[in-house]
C-alpha cells in the first residue's frame, strides 16, 4: 500500500492493496490523515484489491468523524471496494454507499 495526504489536510490518496497484512499502515495512516474538523477524502482510484481488513478500517474511521459531524468521502473508488462492500453486506452502509462510490449512471442504464 501506498499513500499520499494533502498538505493542507483533510484529503488522502491509497492504492495499491488495502487487506489485512497493510491494516496497521493504513490504519496508521487514516488516523494520520484525518483534520481536527472537517471531512476527509479519501481517493482510492489505484487501489487494486480491499478486503474486510479494510472496509473495516475505513467503518471506524467514517464513525469516528461522524460522531463530531464529520464524513469520511470515499472519491474514484472502483470495483474492488463495491465488490468487497457487496461480498460483506456493507454496500449499503457509509461510506461506501455515495455518488462517489457508486458507479455514475450512463445513458444507455436510463431508460
Amino acid at each position: 500500500m501506498k499513500s499520499k495526504r494533502s498538505k493542507t489536510g483533510g484529503a488522502l490518496q491509497l492504492e495499491g492493496l488495502l487487506t489485512i497484512a497493510e491494516a496497521a499502515a493504513l490504519h496508521r495512516v487514516v488516523l494520520e490523515a484525518m483534520p481536527e474538523h472537517g471531512d476527509l477524502r479519501v481517493e482510492l482510484r489505484d487501489v487494486e484489491r480491499v478486503d474486510v481488513t479494510a472496509l473495516q478500517i475505513l467503518l471506524a474511521a467514517a464513525r469516528t468523524l461522524g460522531e463530531r459531524g464529520d464524513r469520511l468521502i470515499i472519491t474514484d473508488a472502483d470495483s474492488a471496494l463495491r465488490r468487497a462492500a457487496e461480498i460483506h453486506g456493507l454496500q449499503h452502509h457509509e461510506p461506501f454507499v455515495t455518488p462517489e462510490v457508486t458507479p455514475a449512471e450512463t445513458s444507455e442504464d436510463v431508460k
